[in-house]
């Protein structure tokens, strides 16, 4: 499996960079074979095979993925947040030589065998060109955490509202015009209440800040029910 590396801790750095290195050493670390987080993550199944295919066909038939530029582009869709990789494993059946679908992770867990690529890397330091990815998906995963206070309370001095904003900033360059970011937004779903885009209104509302950049809209209904974002600026 491919790991992508931070860069060092050195003077030149800005201080949130600085920050987030550090950020991505406690997560590995949480998250590290053996460790009880790891262990849980590991083992843990985030959706069912049912409702895998559910999102899988939402996403595909709401025609919000985009097309290719040229006709020899190779598009590409990255799971910032992949766990087992059961999205990622559905999405690259049914999307099959259409997109290459990418299974990134910070933590370093064994994959269900699937036409996704594993990567493990962190989304604040994604490994890819800008401009380069056409789409990327989170179900409560990197984008979550960032507006949760699971894994950034008491780690630095950010509000979970910076937090959010930070990290939409730096998933926007490596998306292409016109590019999406796709999250949960289930109804009926156990966890409806605290689901991505349930932190991320509650988030926006309470501290009347924005996410530049993207226009936002809704697909899907009950437990396969998608916030996009996609990328205009």
């Amino acid at each position: 499996m491919a790991d992508s590396t931070p860069p060092e801790i050195k003077p030149s750095l800005s201080e949130r960079d600085k920050e987030l290195i550090g950020r991505h050493k406690t997560v590995k670390e949480e998250y590290a074979p053996g460790t009880k987080r790891g262990q849980e993550w590991a083992e843990m199944t985030p959706v069912s095979l049912k409702t895998a295919e559910e999102i899988a066909e939402t996403i595909i038939f709401a025609n919000i993925l985009p097309a290719p530029l040229n006709p020899q582009d190779v598009l590409v869709l990255v799971s910032l947040s992949s766990n087992v990789g059961i999205n990622e494993r559905v999405l690259a059946e049914k999307l099959g030589n259409s997109y290459k679908v990418i299974a990134g992770d910070v933590a370093d867990v064994q994959r269900l065998p699937s036409g996704a690529t594993p990567m493990r890397f962190d989304a604040s330091f994604l490994p890819f060109k800008e401009n380069s990815i056409a789409a990327m998906t989170d179900f409560q995963g990197a984008i979550w955490h960032e507006a949760f206070e699971d894994l950034t309370k008491g780690y630095n001095q950010k509000t979970e509202a910076d937090n959010l904003i930070d990290i939409f900033a730096r998933l926007k360059p490596s998306l292409r015009e016109g590019g999406v970011i796709i999250v949960d937004d289930p109804e009926h779903f156990l966890l409806a209440m605290i689901g991505t885009t349930s932190k991320i209104d509650q988030i926006l509302t309470l501290t009347g800040e924005k996410i530049e950049g993207f226009e936002v809209s809704t697909i899907g209904e009950g437990n396969r029910r998608l916030r996009v974002y996609k990328k205009v600026t």
